[in-house]
């Protein structure tokens, strides 16, 4: 299954988790293996996956990390299609 963008993958790992318990406690506890079981991505062991569950009086705000872009090196294609697309530096590493 190829993810598109980060909204997608997002709008994907939060219904299946919806529907399926086990898999919601395998992404809470293990996000790598989720990710790996619903999308067959490896992700880099570098790479720390963090999965929250809101709660009705906890919501969360994520911040991308920034992207530092020498004024002189230009976006590829597959960079302005990520930016375009939602992901803007959050492609996973093994993907």
């Amino acid at each position: 299954m190829k993810v598109q963008n980060r909204d997608e993958l997002t709008h994907q790992l939060i219904a299946r988790a919806q529907e399926d318990a086990v898999f919601k406690k395998t992404l809470l506890s293990d996000p790598k293996s989720a990710l790996n079981d619903l999308f067959g991505m490896t992700i880099d062991e570098s790479t720390d996956i963090t999965v929250l569950e809101e709660t009705p009086t906890k919501r969360y705000i994520v911040i991308p990390a920034d992207i530092e872009i020498p004024e002189d090196e230009e976006l590829s294609d597959e960079a302005l299609e990520m930016v375009a697309g939602g992901m803007a530096n959050c492609k996973f590493p093994g993907m």
